[in-house]
C-alpha cells in the first residue's frame, strides 16, 4: 500500500511540474494549411524578462524555419512576428508594423528562416500570412507549409501544449481511482479477517477457540 501511495504522490509532483507555463526551451513543428486570404497563428508567447547586455545568453529567443509543403497551390507567403498591439491592427485590416528582424516577407522559393533574440519585453504572435495584408499581392490559393519552431526563455501560450497536460491529468485520475479501489478492498479484507478472529475468540477469556470441542480450553467456559 505504501508503494501505491508513493507512486500516486510522485505522479502528482510530475503533474505540477508539467503544468503549461514558462519553459527554458520549447520545440514545435508541423504542417499549416492556410486558406486563401487568411492566416494561421503558429505560436503566441510572452517575453517576460530581458537580460542585461552582459547576459544576452539568457535572453528570450525565437528560431523558425517555414517552407512550402508538397502539393501547395500558393507558392509565396509571409511569416510575420507581431506584438499584440500590431496583431490587433492586422486583424482589423489596418496598417501594422511587424518585428523586422524576426519576420520573413515574400518567402516561398526561398524558405523563411530566422533567428531572433529579444531585447524588449512583451507579448508576441507568430503567424503565416496568406492574404494581401503582407507583401504577397495575389494570395488567391490555399497555402500549405511545413514549419519548425524553437523558442527559449519565453512563456508559450500554445493550445497544443495543454494536450499532454490533459492526458496526464486523466492518467492521474485513473491512478487515483485505482488506488482508492485497491485501498477499499484491502481495508475490507482486513476488517473481515479481524471480525473472523474476534468471532473465534472466547468471550470470557479472549483466548483462541479451536474448531473442535464444546468448551474453551483456556477457561473451561462453554462456547
Amino acid at each position: 500500500m505504501r508503494g501505491i501511495a508513493f507512486l500516486l504522490t510522485s505522479l502528482i509532483v510530475l503533474m505540477a511540474v508539467a503544468v503549461p507555463g514558462s519553459a527554458l526551451a520549447y520545440d514545435y513543428d508541423g504542417v499549416a494549411v492556410v486558406e486563401a486570404g487568411g492566416h494561421q497563428v503558429l505560436m503566441n508567447f510572452t517575453v517576460e524578462v530581458v537580460p542585461s547586455a552582459t547576459e544576452m545568453a539568457d535572453a528570450g529567443s525565437l528560431q523558425y524555419l517555414v517552407y512550402l509543403a508538397e502539393g501547395t497551390e500558393q507558392v509565396q507567403f509571409d511569416v510575420l512576428l507581431l506584438n499584440v498591439t500590431e496583431y490587433e491592427k492586422y486583424l482589423a485590416g489596418n496598417d501594422f508594423t511587424c518585428v523586422a528582424n524576426a519576420s520573413s516577407l515574400g518567402a516561398g522559393a526561398t524558405p523563411a528562416s530566422v533567428y531572433h533574440a529579444f531585447i524588449e519585453e512583451g507579448s508576441y504572435v507568430l503567424l503565416v500570412d496568406n492574404s494581401d495584408a503582407g507583401s504577397v499581392q495575389n494570395a488567391s490559393a490555399e497555402l500549405m507549409v511545413n514549419f519548425e519552431i524553437v523558442v527559449e526563455n519565453v512563456d508559450v501560450q500554445s493550445e497544443t501544449q495543454w494536450l499532454p497536460f490533459i492526458l496526464l491529468m486523466v492518467f492521474i485520475c485513473v491512478i487515483g481511482v485505482l488506488f482508492l479501489v485497491v485501498l477499499n478492498i484491502a481495508l475490507n479484507y482486513r476488517l473481515k479477517k479481524k471480525l473472523e478472529e474476534i468471532s473465534q475468540r472466547c468471550p470470557n477469556c479472549k483466548g483462541t477457540l479451536p474448531d473442535y470441542g464444546k468448551f474453551c480450553p483456556h477457561c473451561g467456559k462453554e462456547k
